[in-house]
């Protein structure tokens, strides 16, 4: 008889399917059936878990990067520049310098800035201050969590610096109040900073940092800003050593996705076969009373995927759930004071790239079905004796 006219009379295809599925057969059946899935859940918990932490960190580095460190957009010189879509422009003057506390020495990277204007909302959120102090004191300064521990310098207590002056190739003393500590949760990137009033850096590197309230108009702006004669750059550009080493970790994070996705596959027809093997007397049965092999085969892949859709969306649940514990783990680790920690955030907020989440796990189901299609044509494409004789 011809697949497609061999199925049986009365053969209900899809309530088959739903019985071997577990409809009707009880929570205990479906489990066992489900198990044989376990992996795929596993392997989509993990990506799922991997490319929210991933996203999440790369993020929160970029602000860092963009709001601590140069601006969406660094101009060279002090300019008074204007135009649509800025968020905030900051004259900033900066310079290296040695802190000295009488508790302990130090390197400085000093920034020269604005307070009333360059703190907003924005950079204060990506700062956060464990506590700040009056700045009605002598020379205030902002300095990072780990600089005030390494000086043993709290809120109130003063320490001296001598700044280096380029123009007179010579460093000048300053006596400094510590007004307020910060951390980022990157310690790699404010380790050594340290935020002064402008006036108090006169001979030093000077910039413009703007602030954008659309990252995705940088490269229109920077257009704009060059055209009218300013030396403009990004803040990838002016941080290209650490920006390719986050794009290089995300080359290695999608790399690993597409082993994962090829391992599903092989998961997926594992499945398969571990169904066949279990069912092959009911298949000897409805293939000697006419149902052909590709009815068998169709019959499997949808059983198969249906588990494999099943693992899947488990796993992205468990997966988005697992996500929303990082920031209490990265806080965790973090006052281990790991050293290897100190090139990683350990502070910073979850969002889920649901997009990118949703389109890798339909790679990995479009994989497991092409996987499937394969393996379930050499599986079911046995001689019927061969199946008969099996179960």
């Amino acid at each position: 008889m011809r697949s497609g006219e061999g199925c049986l009379k009365g053969f209900d295809m899809s309530m088959y399917i739903l019985r071997k599925i577990g409809f009707k057969n009880g929570i205990p059946f479906f489990i066992s059936a489900i198990l044989p899935a376990f992996l795929i859940l596993l392997v989509s918990l993990l990506l799922v878990f991997s490319l929210s932490f991933i996203t999440s960190m790369v993020s929160a580095m970029e602000d860092v990067m963009a709001n601590l460190g140069s601006g969406h957009v660094t101009v060279d010189g002090l300019q008074d520049l204007d135009g649509p879509g800025f968020y905030s422009v900051d004259k900033v003057v900066t310079s290296e310098a040695l802190a000295f506390s009488g508790k302990a020495s130090a390197a400085l990277y000093v920034k020269g800035v604005d307070f009333d204007s360059y703190f907003n909302p924005k950079r204060l959120d990506v700062l956060n201050f464990s506590s700040l102090g009056d700045l009605n004191v002598l020379n205030p300064v902002y300095l990072s969590s780990s600089l005030s521990k390494e000086l043993g310098v709290d809120v109130g207590d003063r320490l001296s610096i001598l700044i280096y002056e380029s123009s007179t190739n010579r460093t000048r003393p300053l006596l400094l109040t510590c007004a307020g500590v910060f951390s980022s949760g990157y310690n790699e990137f404010d380790s050594v900073l340290c935020y002064v009033d402008r006036n108090l850096v006169e001979d030093g590197d000077k910039r413009t940092e703007v602030l954008l309230g659309d990252e995705s108009s940088i490269d229109e702006v920077i257009g704009d800003l060059t055209l009218s004669g300013y030396t403009a750059r990004s803040y990838k550009s002016v941080y290209s050593d650490l920006y390719s080493n986050v794009e290089f970790s995300l080359t290695i994070l999608y790399g690993i996705f597409f082993i994962l996705a090829l391992l599903a596959a092989v998961f997926s027809s594992n499945i398969a076969f571990d169904y066949v093997s279990r069912d092959r007397k009911d298949i000897a049965n409805l293939m000697v009373l006419g149902l052909g092999k590709k009815d068998v085969a169709r019959i499997y892949l949808v059983i198969t995927l249906s588990f494999v859709f099943v693992a899947l969306l488990v796993g992205l649940i468990f997966g988005i759930a697992l996500s929303f514990l990082i920031p209490g783990m990265m806080e965790a680790l973090g006052r281990l004071d790991f050293a290897a920690l100190d090139a990683y955030m350990t502070s910073f907020d979850v969002s889920i790239p649901l997009g990118k989440i949703l389109l890798m796990l339909g790679g990995l189901f479009f994989s497991s079905c092409l996987s499937l299609l394969i393996s379930l044509r050499k599986t079911i494409s046995l001689d019927i004796h061969e199946i008969i004789a099996g179960a």
